[in-house]
């Protein structure tokens, strides 16, 4: 399933606090990294087709796979040349297996907090 569904929508959001900080972008602002702002493709160690949805306060982008629709990466600061990210020294991590995952990921974090 391609998410996010067409009943739903989504504005920024903004949890600096929590953990390094996550942050999910405006529409404007992943509209414009599908322009080439952005990554959307990620090669070595894996290569995957990728829409770039957030941040994290290290530098770190958030990425949902386009391929499999569902895929959630984090994306450590790297080489990104032509919208094609190369991994560097630590290579990009799947952190959850779709969207739903991610947002148990940030609730885990906020819960943590309290």
């Amino acid at each position: 399933m391609i998410w996010p569904p067409s009943t739903v929508t989504w504005s920024r959001s903004a949890f600096p606090d929590v953990g390094s900080g996550f942050f999910v972008h405006p529409a404007g602002r992943t509209v414009a990294g599908l322009r080439g702002d952005l990554p959307t493709r990620i090669v070595d160690p894996r290569e995957d087709s990728v829409v770039v949805f957030g941040s994290d306060g290290g530098g770190a982008l958030f990425a949902l796979s386009v391929t499999d629709g569902s895929t959630v990466y984090r994306l450590p600061p790297s080489r990104v040349e032509g919208g094609v990210y190369t991994a560097g020294a630590v290579p990009p991590e799947v952190v959850a297996p779709d969207p739903a995952g991610f947002l148990s990921l940030l609730e885990r974090e906020l819960t943590a907090m309290i």
